[in-house]
């Protein structure tokens, strides 16, 4: 619970969590609450919790920095991108997704992990393993994964 008059920021929060938990279980939705609802035994009574705020849109995260240590190029020069893009939008119901936003962010899960590599395996020819997701969950980085499983003989 804040501090009376202390303002809580979910970004802070979030950063706070990602040191300690990996990035498929940070909370991605945050309500603040005076106090927890209790049944009578004193337990947390799941059900009397409110519901997130519907997000109609994602909350803009900062784009990472791009160089020239980047590679991955950013609009539709990039066909693997692109594609790549386009199958997030779909499958997470989101109609325009940053190459370096992160997919549990964006409200992906393990079985949104699976529809996209399996998408990916469809559309592009290249099985993406699905810890890949965890380890690097933003288009730019699956685009690397996708672009060096092609280079393989």
């Amino acid at each position: 619970m804040p501090r009376a008059g202390s303002v809580v920021d979910p970004a802070e929060l979030r950063r706070h969590l990602a040191l300690s938990l990996p990035a498929a279980v940070l909370p991605t939705d945050w309500v603040l609450l005076d106090r927890l609802p209790v049944g009578p035994t004193g337990k947390v009574d799941r059900a009397a919790l409110p519901a997130p705020a519907r997000r109609d849109a994602p909350a803009a995260t900062p784009a990472a920095p791009q160089g020239p240590a980047d590679p991955v190029v950013e609009g539709p020069a990039d066909p693997v991108v692109e594609t790549l893009r386009e199958i997030w939008q779909d499958v997470l119901k989101i109609p325009d997704i940053g190459l370096h936003e992160d997919l549990f962010d964006l409200g992906g899960h393990s079985l949104t992990i699976t529809r996209i590599s399996g998408r990916i395996q469809q559309r592009l020819g290249v099985e993406v393993p699905l810890d890949a997701f965890f380890d690097t969950p933003t288009i730019a980085e699956i685009a690397e994964i996708v672009r060096q499983s092609r280079e393989e003989p």
